[in-house]
């Protein structure tokens, strides 16, 4: 009894969103899309500008050190005394660290998405019956099931890099060599700017790279946001006809 009750409720909250999503839309689930991405690219610009600054501030001080000492010993105190930590170190971790937070708010909001999807179409497929990572998944079913026109496969490939860029981090320790999808993440390096692969095949960010894959993500969502419009608008003509 209380099975059945349980399911009563549930099916009698899925038509109550589902009325609510087709006749005024989940103006929430894209604010805190927005929200979050928001909130990272002014975390990135924080992280950056400090890392900046300060790799500035102990180059100007070193600077002035090596002009009190003969000439001769500047080049191996620059040497052994040179900031590379905030580049090579903190850049680094901080930049890996952002990719992946913004891979997490990506696959959460296109889950969402897709849910979103599932419940004005009333289907009983959702986007985890499909094969693929969660982008890849989210992909087809938007495009098979929610009939989206939108974003086009190239920008679809872009984000879908991406977060194969974020497998090798996660999952191979940042080495490119030997990593599923090598082939696939070398062509992207090729295009994307500031990624390469220059010691033994760890993968390098520079912080254009971060600022490139905000902005890609930030696209995804503003055009899929349009087409999940398109679609309210169908289903509530269709509903009304």
């Amino acid at each position: 009894m209380r099975i059945e009750l349980s399911r009563e409720k549930m099916e009698m909250a899925r038509k109550m969103a589902r009325k609510i999503l087709i006749e005024h839309g989940d103006h929430m689930a894209g604010w805190l899309t927005c929200e979050s991405l928001k909130e990272l690219e002014l975390f990135l610009n924080t992280i950056e500008d400090f890392i900046e600054k300060e790799e500035k501030r102990e180059l100007s001080a070193l600077d002035k050190f090596l002009e009190t000492i003969p000439k001769t010993e500047r080049g191996e105190y620059l040497s052994d005394h040179y900031p590379f930590e905030w580049q090579q170190v903190l850049g680094a971790h901080f930049r890996s660290s952002f990719l992946i937070t913004l891979m997490s708010v990506t696959e959460d909001s296109l889950s969402r998405i897709c849910t979103q999807v599932s419940t004005m179409l009333d289907s009983s497929i959702s986007n985890k019956d499909l094969k693929g990572s969660i982008l890849e998944a989210a992909k087809k079913y938007l495009q098979a099931i929610g009939k989206y026109e939108a974003p086009p496969e190239h920008h679809w490939a872009t984000v879908i890099d991406l977060y194969k860029v974020r497998n090798v981090m996660v999952h191979n320790g940042g080495m490119l060599e030997g990593a599923p999808n090598e082939k696939r993440i070398r062509a992207f390096m090729d295009k994307a700017p500031g990624i390469s692969a220059p010691q033994s095949a760890f993968l390098k960010f520079e912080k254009e790279f971060c600022f490139y894959a905000l902005e890609q993500v930030k696209e995804l969502f503003c055009v899929l946001d349009a087409e999940q419009e398109k679609l309210r608008l169908r289903i509530k003509e269709t509903i009304k006809t």
